[in-house]
């Protein structure tokens, strides 16, 4: 009885085992196969990364008085550094938030009034060997109607690269009392 035991509690192991050194022979076998993806080849693009993380939805940010400012980056997404400067040009996407509300008829925003907020510039240049460039929003907290879903949505209109679809940042902007 005590030697059955001492097997039936070694088969759970040895299945487990089993079952794992099947799983690792089979994912070698993707490595040199037809959906091996070689990112290497690719070309270079430019995008906001934050729109990226956030699938180009509204990105809630909350201010608090004596925090006012947002930077707003564009990415050079490339496989290497590039060896020459990429320009990007970014602006405010009405248009985009129009489109956006219609789509999303739950989470309806506004456009925040552009007396609400300055920026930096609109014009971006990665430098070369470079992956980021921002511009600095600074919102007059003082100015924005705490009851209103204000958003600040951002679109890259123009680039040296070409411009991936994760290219719309709509910023929503709370301020607390």
């Amino acid at each position: 009885m005590g030697k059955n035991n001492r097997l039936f509690n070694r088969k759970p192991i040895i299945v487990y085992l089993s079952f794992l050194l099947i799983a690792f022979g089979f994912s070698s076998c993707l490595k040199n196969s037809q959906y091996n993806v070689d990112f290497g080849q690719g070309g270079a693009s430019v995008d906001l990364p934050l729109a990226a993380a956030n699938a180009n939805g509204v990105v809630p940010f909350t201010f608090a008085p004596g925090s006012n400012t947002f930077p707003v980056y564009v990415n050079m997404a490339s496989p290497s550094p590039l060896s020459k400067a990429t320009t990007a040009t970014i602006g405010i996407d009405s248009a985009y938030l129009n489109t956006y509300n219609v789509n999303n008829p739950l989470a309806q925003y506004v456009l925040l009034p552009d007396s609400d907020y300055t920026i930096s510039g609109f014009n971006l240049t990665i430098p070369a060997g470079g992956r980021l460039d921002s511009v600095e929003v600074t919102f007059n907290i003082s100015k924005i109607n705490t009851s209103i879903n204000y958003v600040l949505p951002f679109t890259i209109t123009q680039a040296s690269e070409p411009i991936e679809q994760w290219n719309h940042l709509m910023i929503g902007v709370t301020v607390t009392p």
